[in-house]
C-alpha cells in the first residue's frame, strides 16, 4: 500500500531532523524570553526590549526550519543536504569497494579431497582428511562453513566452482588431493575464490603418515592465514591440543 504525500513529507520532516529543530528551538526560545521578562527590569532596559527579543525569537523560527531542512550536520561538518546524501553514498561505495580489494570472506565450503592412491581403500582417507578440516574451520567463529552433506554432494562431480559456489553460498572453495604410499602422505590444497575464479592459496606437503594429523591443522591455519582472519586465544588452543595429540 502506497503512502499518502503527507505520510512522506511527515517521514522526510523526521529524516531531516526539522521536527527534532523545531523542538528545541521552541523550548529555548522560550527560556530566553522568559530569562529577558525577568532580567531586563532589574537592568534598568527599556521595555520595548523584551517585545524585540520574542520578535527576534518569532522571526528566527521559520529560519531554522528552513536550514534544519537544507543543511544536515554530519562527521565532516555541515553540509547541504544534496551533499550529506552523496557523502554518504560515496563511503557506502568506498567502504563496499575497501571490502573487495582486502577479500573480504566470511563462507567456505571444504569439498572431498581427490584419491590420487592406486588404491580404492584410500578413498576413506582422503574423505577423512576433508572432514578434518572442515570440523577444524567449524571452531573459527568469524567462519560460516558449509555442512558436510552439502559440501560432499558434489563429490566425483565435474562441476564448475561457480556452480558449487552459488549453490553453496559460499565465498571460498578448499579442494585437494591425497597420494598415500605406504607410510607416507602428500596432501596438495587450494583456496579459491569463488567471485574472479582465482587461487587464494595453495600447498603442497610431504609427511610421513604419522604426522597427518598435524598436516591437518597446519592446512587449517593456513586458510585462516590467507582468509587473514585472526584466531580467538580459545580457538588456537583447540588447534595446537589437536596438534598434540
Amino acid at each position: 500500500m502506497a503512502k499518502s504525500p503527507i505520510s512522506n513529507f511527515y517521514q522526510e520532516l523526521k529524516r531531516r531532523k526539522v521536527i527534532r529543530v523545531a523542538i528545541v528551538y521552541v523550548v529555548v526560545a522560550w527560556i530566553i524570553v522568559e530569562a529577558a521578562s525577568v532580567m531586563f527590569p532589574g537592568l534598568l532596559l527599556p521595555e520595548w526590549s523584551v517585545r524585540l527579543v520574542i520578535g527576534l525569537a518569532i522571526l528566527g523560527f521559520p529560519i531554522a526550519l528552513v536550514m534544519a531542512w537544507a543543511i544536515e550536520l554530519t562527521p565532516d561538518g555541515l553540509k547541504s543536504d544534496s551533499a550529506a546524501r552523496q557523502a554518504a553514498e560515496d563511503k557506502a561505495v568506498a567502504d563496499t569497494t575497501e571490502k573487495n580489494e582486502k577479500g573480504s570472506f566470511d563462507s567456505i565450503a571444504v569439498l572431498p579431497f581427490l584419491n590420487l592412491s592406486n588404491d580404492p581403500d584410500n578413498e576413506y582417507f582422503s574423505d577423512g582428511m576433508s572432514e578434518e578440516i572442515l570440523n577444524l574451520l567449524c571452531k573459527v567463529p568469524q567462519l560460516t562453513v558449509a555442512s558436510r552433506t552439502s559440501a560432499f554432494s558434489f563429490k566425483g562431480k565435474d562441476v564448475d566452482m561457480g556452480t558449487v559456489a552459488k549453490q553453496l553460498d559460499v565465498d571460498v572453495i578448499l579442494e585437494g588431493s591425497v597420494r598415500r604410499s605406504n607410510d607416507r602422505v602428500r596432501i596438495t590444497a587450494q583456496l579459491i575464490d569463488s567471485r574472479s575464479d582465482r587461487h587464494l592459496w595453495s600447498e603442497t606437503y610431504d609427511r610421513e603418515l604419522k604426522d597427518v594429523f598435524a598436516v591437518q591443522d597446519e592446512i587449517a591455519r593456513s586458510i585462516v592465514n590467507a582468509l587473514e582472519l585472526n584466531l580467538s586465544p580459545r580457538v588456537q588452543r583447540y588447534i595446537l591440543q589437536r596438534a598434540a595429540t
